[in-house]
């Protein structure tokens, strides 16, 4: 490449081998390859190679994917930041504009941008490159909307720049073409057995709920369903990613009131607590997160009160995860309340006499969840067990009872 920079074919083939040397995902892939393309002035080589030929789309496609994969590593962000440097982040945009209708360029360049957005230093670079409009504009498309690639990536892409930014989560939704709401909606209403579509369409959507007037358009164009729909499909029962992004997403949306209603009525307590249920064995930081927005939308949901929400909780496993995700998150003070206070530990009408025993007798509830937890290691014993330790409670509570003499008895004897 550094030889006949003039050669466009070789040029081409150079980005294309460095592409595929450096992509994680090819079985024949080493770190080392990456490091060596580093090395040698791979960054420079594609950069320049994008912006003699700017106008073929090969070289454009290939160029994207060299960048998209060298800027992967597993501990360090040395080459994303390496790539936005030599102006890696300007040669994406500029690909993606001069070939709007090129559906792999478009694709390729998302992924890009994705991989570099993931790093919240290049977040800023993207965005004053207008990266975020480029990406809108993409996922507009007429003919990209058919395409579950750029799709995937584009949503992935905004995601990340949305993260912990009202500006960037407002500008995402007020952008071209409609904005980030109508292109979430539509992908994840287009692509329903794309599983990887769904889970990056609910974590758009958790993260564009934070704007009021974003969340609101969700709630009233059926992103609700959405949400609830992709939860329940048996093709995406099994990915964990899935349910703490709709977790999250259905926290935001039932901080309004009317729609609780409507989540309560499509029986939302069922399907999250079933879901909760299906990955409650794993323990990694990932799952901890997922039981944490879990439990914090089951107990906005059950303050309807309404007894088959409760059963439907219970039948489902949701009393054993709502109890581990408070115990593993004991300082979020949010979960915490609700949780108590929203009587969602005690979904059983039993539990609720217990819990309240357990205060007339002065006793650390916290610590009587914990010990709950303990006992309830075997989901089919859960129910057994918190009955077991309501008796053992209400035993104690009588025999203190008729083993002690009121005062007043005393008194009038002598």
């Amino acid at each position: 490449m550094n030889m006949h920079p003039d050669t466009k074919n070789i040029q081409f083939q150079g980005c294309a081998a460095l592409a595929g040397l450096a992509n994680p995902y090819s079985e024949a892939y080493k770190e080392q390859h990456t490091a060596h393309i580093v090395e040698h002035g791979g960054i420079e080589a594609v950069i320049r190679a994008m912006g003699n030929y700017v106008r073929d789309a090969r070289v454009q496609q290939s160029g994207c994917s060299a960048l998209r994969h060298i800027s992967y590593q597993r501990r360090t962000a040395q080459n994303a930041f390496a790539i936005a440097e030599q102006g890696g982040v300007e040669a994406v945009l500029v690909a993606m504009a001069a070939h709007p209708d090129n559906a792999y360029v478009q694709h390729q360049g998302c992924a890009a941008l994705q991989k570099l957005t993931y790093y919240e230093d290049l977040r800023g670079l993207v965005v004053a490159a207008d990266g975020i409009d480029a990406i809108l504009r993409a996922l507009h498309h007429e003919d990209h909307r058919r395409n579950s690639r750029v799709q995937q990536q584009g949503l992935r892409a905004l995601r990340n720049l949305a993260l912990d930014s009202d500006a960037n989560r407002r500008a995402i939704v007020d952008g071209e073409c409609g904005g980030g709401v109508a292109a979430t909606l539509r992908a994840m209403q287009k692509f329903q057995d794309a599983t990887g579509i769904q889970v990056r369409g609910c974590s758009l959507m958790w993260q564009l709920a934070h704007v009021d007037h974003a969340k609101h358009r969700f709630i009233a164009n059926k992103g609700v369903d959405l949400v609830l729909g992709a939860l329940q499909k048996q093709k995406h029962a099994h990915d964990p990613y899935l349910v703490l992004e709709a977790c999250g997403a259905l926290a935001k949306f039932a901080e309004d009131d009317a729609t609780r209603a409507d989540m309560v009525s499509k029986g939302g307590a069922g399907i999250v607590a079933a879901a909760m249920a299906r990955h409650e064995s794993k323990d990694n930081y990932k799952a901890r997160h997922r039981r944490k927005w879990g439990c914090v939308v089951l107990c906005t949901l059950l303050r309807a009160g309404r007894r088959e929400d409760k059963a439907a909780v219970v039948e489902n496993g949701g009393v054993g995860a709502v109890l581990c995700a408070m115990e593993e998150h004991p300082h979020a003070r949010d979960l915490q309340r609700k949780a108590c206070e929203e009587k969602v530990a005690n979904a059983m009408d039993k539990l609720t006499a217990a819990r309240q025993m357990m205060k007339q007798q002065g006793m650390d509830e916290q610590a009587m969840f914990q010990r709950a937890f303990q006992m309830m290691a075997d989901p089919q014993f859960r129910v057994s067990a918190l009955q077991n330790m309501m008796q053992q409670q209400q035993q104690q509570a009588s025999s203190s009872s008729t083993t002690t003499v009121p005062p007043s008895t005393e008194k009038k004897s002598e």
